[in-house]
């Protein structure tokens, strides 16, 4: 009783001088890094140590922090993660600001380890605040098995130290989607997804009571965000890649078809392979033909998540051939499952899938499994209004 009373005096002494007794923390995830299926040049990777941006990583970046300047706050100071993809991040955004950043190691990615050294890092990026130090000891250096709901409690330690050092705010921290998942879950028990520049902003009191208050992606701050939108952050309809659209952004049937495209021939997309069940190897495009090769386990290849209406059908269509067995699935609606078995000749085959809620978020999937290949040559999704009540042999309902 004693301490609360000790607080709630320290708060209202606060407010009698105009200030209020929070920080206001924003987080900002990396661009765009360049992994497998991303587009880089040869000059990209010359120039990483470990993993820098993509082109449209820059891109990201530089609205992002086109955006904070625009948006007029005073921030106090910019923390990066020490990691390659963060450290450019806050380069851009810092120079955008016209301030400089320093580092710190609990802001890395959930269990990596911190390749990157200062000395190379102040090479490449001008904006490092001159009296950072960042000396880390090869144990701190160390990657280490790591629990999400240790990362949390790591994020939550390191803005809880803020307060605690007076710091004043507002703070940017310029760090990585898990560790931003996982410390939001952990402070206030949300769970967003923060892709590529996503930014997620805090308030955090004395005792540890924080609270989401707002957030937006790259493609939406020319729309005036960053304003109370926890509903945008929560919705995460997209994944992976976020393109800054001047106008309206595309409709899901349109951005899987055309991102899909884009895979097909060999470009950048939001189309990607699945980690750790699929190597590149096992994946090839061009010409508008995707071809899978399973191995010892399954390839797959999944579209970006997008939302599924209430009162539309679906109808996802195949042509393919190949040799073993074959897959497309739609992940997030129960039984939008079909199977088919592969031949050189060419075969179709039609999935139809609804709704019940008034929106669903799923991904499509495609899967050549093991000691198969599955060519497939033309991939279309479509959406039909529902005039009448399906029949349950032509849709499934999660």
């Amino acid at each position: 009783m004693k301490h609360l009373v000790i607080m709630l005096s320290l708060w209202a002494v606060l407010a009698a001088f105009g200030e209020e007794p929070f920080l206001m923390v924003r987080m900002i995830r990396h661009g765009q890094p360049g992994v497998a299926g991303t587009i880089f040049t040869e000059a990209d990777k010359a120039s990483w140590s470990v993993l820098g941006l993509t082109p449209l990583g820059r891109k990201q970046a530089e609205l992002t922090g086109s955006f904070l300047k625009k948006e007029g706050i005073q921030w106090r100071r910019i923390i990066a993660s020490p990691q390659e993809r963060t450290a450019e991040t806050a380069e851009i955004i810092a120079a955008s600001l016209d301030m400089t950043y320093s580092f710190d190691a609990d802001l890395r990615e959930i269990g990596n380890a911190i390749k990157e050294t200062l000395p190379a890092l102040r090479n490449r990026f001008p904006h490092i605040d001159p009296n950072e130090k960042l000396e880390l000891s090869p144990e701190r250096r160390k990657g280490f098995k790591e629990e999400k709901d240790q990362c949390g409690d790591r994020g939550k330690r390191f803005i809880e130290n803020l307060l605690a050092q007076g710091e004043k705010g507002p703070i940017l921290l310029v760090t990585h989607g898990c560790f931003m998942f996982c410390t939001i879950k952990a402070m206030t028990g949300q769970e967003i997804k923060p892709w590529n520049c996503g930014m997620a902003e805090l308030k955090v009191w004395p005792d540890g009571h924080a609270e989401l208050v707002r957030g937006a992606y790259p493609e939406i701050l020319s729309a005036e965000l960053v304003t109370s939108n926890q509903h945008l952050l929560l919705k995460d309809p997209w994944d992976l890649l976020f393109i800054p659209h001047p106008a309206q952004r595309p409709d899901a049937v349109s951005l899987v078809n055309n991102e899909y495209q884009d895979f097909a021939n060999g470009r950048g997309t939001s189309w990607k392979l699945q980690r750790a069940t699929t190597t590149a190897r096992q994946v090839e495009t061009g010409e508008g033909v995707l071809s899978l090769t399973g191995g010892k386990k399954t390839a797959v290849v999944m579209s970006p998540r997008f939302p599924l209406e209430k009162g539309k059908k679906y109808i996802c269509r195949l042509e393919f051939h190949g040799e073993g067995t074959g897959a497309c699935r739609v992940i997030g609606v129960a039984g939008a499952l079909k199977e088919f078995p592969l031949a050189p000749e060419t075969k179709s085959c039609e999935m139809t899938f609804s709704t019940d809620e008034t929106e669903k978020l799923v991904f499509i999937r495609f899967e050549a499994k093991p000691e198969s290949k599955l060519v497939i040559t033309n991939f279309l999704l479509s959406s039909e209004d529902l005039k009448a009540k399906p029949s349950k042999e032509e849709t499934h309902n999660d």
